[in-house]
């Protein structure tokens, strides 16, 4: 199981480099035709389009080591969080600093507005592909939720939010959060996660009996102390 699981992680993260190398061409190349008006056509005739593709294959190794050594490939991203973001923006930060030394020291020349644009392209889509594969795997798991057992979590603080986040980020999960219990009247109505704060401890019992009365017995009462913040 846990060579399998290892084959798992090295082909999500191969992809996830092949993928990375996309975005960081691409990047060039939209901010390189952002700086002429959108047009393909002009950065080519200025030249600067093809300085831009012969520095490609340098940009493009030194950028995935620069991602590799702030362990973008490292992260957990279904877990992924400001930390995560904060990361990206400094590798893509070091990634157009670095574009700028290393085209000059070569003589490939290119617009002086380049390299903000470059790193404000690749750190948007960088992001997006993480988190566009976040959500995909959290919809993956919604989608597997038939079957899964009712629950109800008590507790709407810190302690009750990190219990329905292993539930519903969980491959190994069983089960299904459909409310969640909080004796705090401010938080009766609001939702954690998705899931509503649906009543307070004296409601248990209602709120189990509106849950299905056929399958009370799938309904494990899970007590989550808040933590403090």
């Amino acid at each position: 199981m846990k060579e399998n699981y290892n084959r798992q992680r090295l082909v999500r993260i191969l992809v996830l480099i092949i993928l990375d190398a996309i975005i960081i061409n691409l990047a060039a190349v939209l901010a390189l035709v952002t700086r002429f008006d959108f047009s393909y056509a002009a950065a080519v005739r200025t030249g600067f389009m093809h300085q831009v593709w012969r520095y490609a294959v340098i940009n493009t190794v030194v950028t995935l080591l620069v991602f590799y050594f702030l362990r973008l490939y490292h992260s957990v991203w279904e877990f992924a969080s400001s930390a995560e973001m904060i990361r990206i923006a400094v590798a893509s930060i070091i990634s157009s600093v670095l574009y700028w030394a290393g085209s000059s020291l070569l003589g490939m020349r290119v617009p002086r507005s380049f390299p903000l644009l470059y790193l404000l392209f690749l750190a948007a889509m960088i992001a997006a592909l993480r988190m566009g594969y976040r959500l995909f795997r959290q919809l993956l798991h919604r989608t597997g939720r038939a079957g899964k057992k009712k629950t109800m979590v008590i507790g709407g603080g810190a302690g009750g939010a990190m219990v329905i986040r292993e539930f519903l980020l969980s491959e190994q999960s069983e089960n299904r959060v459909i409310c969640v219990v909080d004796d705090d009247p401010a938080k009766q109505g609001q939702f954690i996660r998705g899931v509503r704060i649906a009543g307070t401890t004296d409601q248990i019992g209602e709120l189990v009996y509106y849950a299905g009365h056929a399958e009370l017995a799938r309904l494990p009462l899970l007590a989550a102390r808040d933590a403090p913040l």
